[in-house]
């Protein structure tokens, strides 16, 4: 079964990138990769990274909002709740949707 699939019931976490420079929320997203040792799964630290390496500096952090999420339907919506709560504060979405 494909990852993103609705039917993946392995335990998921829902995930924050953040922006150094604009000093916000940059995304939100969601994964069933294993969290690794320093706090991070794989996916996380690979957009990470290529965001990093097209700005050119370490800009961008992320960190793991909540774990232990039992599928990924209710991972998405968590993340769908903190979406909304992001647009009530702002008027608007996170910039990378």
């Amino acid at each position: 079964m494909h990852g993103n699939s609705n039917q993946n019931d392995e335990s998921h976490h829902l995930y924050e990138i953040w922006d150094e420079q604009e000093q916000e929320i940059f995304k939100y997203g969601i994964s069933s990769e294993p969290i690794k040792d320093d706090g991070l799964s794989k996916r996380v630290k690979e957009q990470v990274q290529i965001l990093n390496l097209a700005a050119g500096w370490l800009r961008y952090l992320a960190r793991i909002i909540l774990k232990h999420l039992p599928n990924r339907i209710l991972a998405k919506e968590k993340e769908d709740e903190y979406m909304d709560a992001f647009e009530a504060q702002y008027s608007r979405l996170p910039r990378a949707i």
